[in-house]
């Protein structure tokens, strides 16, 4: 596994700390899949990221933050009462082992994976990274 920086975005202002674009090569599937299943069946980790998961548009305008779902199932599902985020799924429930398995298959097809990464994470820095990864994603 080798890190390979492949665009180096400077960063502007009171930041001291440059943002790398930096890509993972040499990484098996089979490894990134565990990381992935070690991932969603730690309930530490899953609270982690419910904690701050939005679901539907009306959550996600809200606070403008987080990560987002916008799958029509999980939507209604919601919006009934039948999506609960007070506690993890169990490492064998459905919703789980289906995502274990969606995201293995895109894992196979996936060439490369990128990140920013940063010395500090002072809220300007927070900005610059966010303005990094949009320059980057509009360059792809």
């Amino acid at each position: 596994m080798q890190r390979r920086n492949f665009i180096r975005i400077a960063s502007g202002g009171s930041v001291a700390a440059a943002l790398a674009v930096t890509a993972l090569t040499g990484c098996s599937a089979s490894m990134l899949a565990e990381a992935w299943r070690i991932e969603l069946t730690t309930p530490r980790t899953v609270m982690e990221s419910y904690d701050v998961l939005r679901v539907g548009a009306s959550e996600i305008a809200a606070p403008r933050d987080g990560l987002t779902l916008l799958d029509p199932m999980v939507v209604v599902l919601n919006r009934v009462g039948l999506f609960d985020r007070s506690r993890a799924p169990d490492p064998d429930d459905y919703a789980t082992t289906r995502q274990i398995k969606d995201f293995g298959r895109k894992l196979v097809s996936t060439p490369g994976f990128w990140w920013l990464v940063s010395e500090g994470n002072q809220r300007a820095t927070q900005i610059n990274a966010g303005r990094a990864y949009v320059r980057v994603q509009l360059a792809v």
